[in-house]
């Protein structure tokens, strides 16, 4: 049961249609991708630091999804006794592990000599973004409900 879980955490999400999008682009739309980059006249010195926001992002994810248990010792240890924590555990442990997928994603341009300035980087960057922006969005909203559970009781 608990695997079966674990594979509907990582196939239905918000983060998977990313990749998958990011395969259709690149797979069937890269030559539009490149004309789009070739015509994007993107300051040099902005398009060097913009991979620092996904690397930046990833550090959030993770100090957060820490933090979604162990901020406060009192929830902390409401939250280890319920007897659901393991699911909670996996939705964590898979957003680190979409969070890394798409840092190391929109990082790829950089290590390759051509950046966003071709097609398949353009669209290596922009879905690495969308998807840590998607990790970062859940990461954020399951704390909201979480700590709006917590202090209820």
């Amino acid at each position: 049961m608990r695997a079966g879980y674990v594979a509907r955490v990582i196939i239905i999400s918000p983060e998977m249609l990313v990749l998958l999008g990011c395969w259709v682009l690149t797979s069937h739309f890269e030559t539009e991708a490149t004309s789009i980059a070739t015509g994007l006249n993107i300051n040099q010195e902005l398009a060097k630091y913009s991979v620092l926001l996904p690397i930046s992002l990833f550090v959030w994810i993770a100090k957060e999804a820490k933090d979604l248990v162990f901020s406060n010792q009192s929830h902390a240890e409401t939250l280890v006794n319920w007897p659901e924590y393991w699911a909670l555990k996996v939705h964590i442990i898979v957003s680190l592990a979409y969070a890394l997928v798409f840092c190391l994603l929109s990082a790829v341009p950089w290590l390759s000599k051509s950046g966003i300035s071709d097609g398949p980087g353009l669209i290596l960057f922009a879905s690495g973004l969308t998807g840590i922006l998607c990790v970062a969005a859940s990461v954020y909203l399951a704390q909201m409900s979480i700590k709006e559970i917590l202090t209820q009781k």
